[in-house]
């Protein structure tokens, strides 16, 4: 109990510092999930939805400011305010990386199962950042 614990933990402080890094948060967890054994693959993908989940709250918190803002130009369709002007440049940015996700679905969750795909990914991204 208390060992998985301390991976759960472990699991969750790589989450917490590779999401705000140009890097793949989840590919780390997966990496460190193969090599400590942490988890089962049906296990893992609810796991590490409530690890993105608290990564959504902590955004939210975070922003909630700006959130509210642009949520209030909208609400008083005001889109030439500072904060107006973002909600196109949202739904714009939104859409190719929501159909993107939905297109690629498939083939990323199968993906994310075999550590070579990750370590591919994380070479040529990696040279490409560098």
């Amino acid at each position: 109990m208390l060992d998985q614990l301390i991976k759960t933990i472990l699991l969750g402080i790589i989450q917490g510092f590779t999401e705000w890094l140009p890097i793949s948060s989840t590919g780390h967890l997966k990496i460190v999930e193969h090599y400590l054994q942490f988890l089962a693959p049906e296990d893992s993908l609810l796991f590490e939805f409530t690890l993105h989940i608290g990564t959504l709250i902590v955004v939210l918190f975070f922003f909630r400011e700006d959130i509210k803002n642009i949520l209030s130009a909208l609400a008083h369709v005001d889109f030439k305010s500072e904060n107006g002007k973002m909600i196109p440049l949202i739904i714009v940015g939104t859409i190719p990386a929501a159909a993107i996700g939905i297109i690629l679905q498939k083939y990323a969750t199968s993906t994310f199962e075999n550590m070579l795909p990750i370590a591919i990914a994380f070479i040529f991204f990696g040279t490409i950042l560098y």
